[in-house]
């Protein structure tokens, strides 16, 4: 599912409704992925989420309206989950160099 999510130094972050499908998956288990949707040049990124830490909304808010340029500040009640990577992949399939130019990191 395509989310608009922000880099919080540490991590991702992205709202959702309390009770999309996504917020329902979460709860039931945290492990997820994210991908562009550029296929070429590719991160995908793993990890687990869970709720944002309180103290971090304002950054959070902050950074969605200067990415996406929507104030979201005001959306009471849907969850703001954050990701902390536990793995990313990273390549580039350009001239026919994938694998040989792909990256993985662990965390």
């Amino acid at each position: 599912m395509s989310i608009w999510a922000v880099w919080l130094g540490d991590g991702v972050a992205f709202s959702t409704d309390g009770d999309s499908v996504k917020a329902r998956n979460i709860a039931r288990d945290g492990r997820v992925s994210i991908v562009p949707e550029r296929g070429t040049q590719s991160v995908i990124y793993e990890g687990v989420a869970s709720q944002l830490d309180e103290a971090r909304k304002p950054e959070f808010f902050a950074a969605y309206q200067e990415v996406w340029g929507i104030d979201v500040s005001g959306m009471e009640g849907s969850p703001i989950f954050f990701i902390r990577p536990t793995r990313v992949f990273g390549f580039v399939d350009e001239d026919d160099g994938f694998p040989l130019n792909a990256t993985r990191w662990e965390f």
